[in-house]
């Protein structure tokens, strides 16, 4: 266990023939009924990678494949987990070759192995040079995992990734295959996946402004944002007037400003005299953390009238909200 930290420390002075008892006990040459020996070795694996780089990356490939394939589910969940870190020591061109088809074949792992595979999405793709991460197979996995029938909790984990995926992918992937994927997302029927895409609305807004600034696809996407905004504000189930809520307290988190004014603070007016208690509970929270957010925001006329309106409400819940100092 104490022979990658080694082997690390010794750098490129590690003796020839402690490179070579690793690699045996990484490809299963040694000790073949230990189901734990390749545990060991794959979680030393990425300062093995990162000392020995990508000239050596021949002599470590076959380690590398032998242990994405290891019998004890364990060695290939810690592969999972590890593969950014070694994406990184080996490089764009390594990564796309070797390891892209690996964190495809773990993707569709058992659920332990799937789940860590998942987290590290949008670490992966990082890792990635812009040409090869627009690859449709990658695409097809996304869609498919926002479309994951039998756990929520990979669709929960996509949820969290979105912002990072939108500054990582291209923007020729986003209006016909990321945008659907977050709209998707936000209507989930599992309450927590539909926070964790609300709460990822105020980086993917920021995002798209800048690029409305560049280029006018921006724009479009803005206004797409904006769309997807006021249809959530509009819809009948009150899980979707939640869900635009807590998308809008994003806003006013990361300070998207121009956004919130044109499609936040009206329709929350709206939802001030709201027929569900938590949704205007909810209300009352987006508003009261506005009007403390700048001078800028609370001096939106909207976002003052519905403050007065809902410190008439005759709830104490909804009270609790919007009492709140200098509000």
């Amino acid at each position: 266990s104490q022979m990658g930290p080694i082997i690390h420390l010794l750098g490129e002075q590690t003796p020839d023939d402690l490179l070579q008892l690793y690699f045996s006990a990484a490809r299963g040459e040694l000790g073949q009924n230990d189901t734990e020996l390749g545990h060991q070795c794959v979680y030393n694996l990425p300062g093995i990678a990162l000392t020995l780089g990508p000239k050596r990356w021949p002599e470590l490939r076959p380690c590398f494949e032998h242990l994405a394939n290891d019998i004890n589910w364990k060695t290939r969940r810690t592969l999972a987990l590890a593969l950014p870190e070694i994406a990184k020591a080996m490089g764009p061109q390594i990564t796309a070759a070797d390891l892209m088809p690996v964190y495809a074949s773990l993707s569709r792992d058992l659920d332990e192995v799937k789940t860590a595979a998942l987290d590290q999405l949008a670490a992966i793709v990082g890792c990635l040079d812009p040409e090869n991460r627009e690859d449709k197979d990658l695409l097809a996995l996304i869609v498919d995992v926002s479309l994951e029938p039998d756990s929520w909790r990979f669709r929960w984990i996509l949820a969290k990734q979105l912002s990072a995926l939108f500054a990582s992918l291209p923007s020729s992937t986003f209006e016909f295959d990321l945008v659907p994927v977050l709209c998707r997302l936000l209507r989930d029927p599992i309450a927590a996946v539909r926070s964790a895409a609300a709460s990822q609305m105020g980086e993917i807004a920021q995002f798209f402004c800048k690029e409305a600034e560049e280029v006018d696809e921006g724009q479009r996407l803005v206004a797409m944002l904006e769309e997807t905004l006021d249809d959530l504000s509009a819809e009948p189930m009150c899980q979707s007037r939640l869900t635009f809520c807590k998308a809008a307290m994003s806003l006013v988190n990361e300070n998207v400003f121009g956004v919130f004014e044109r499609s936040c603070a009206r329709n929350l007016v709206t939802l001030a005299s709201d027929d569900v208690r938590n949704v205007r509970c909810a209300v009352a929270e987006t508003l009261a953390a506005a009007a403390q957010a700048g001078d800028d925001w609370s001096s939106i006329d909207a976002i003052e009238r519905a403050i007065d309106y809902l410190k008439q409400d005759g709830d104490p819940e909804v009270q609790r909200f919007i009492m709140v100092e200098d509000v």
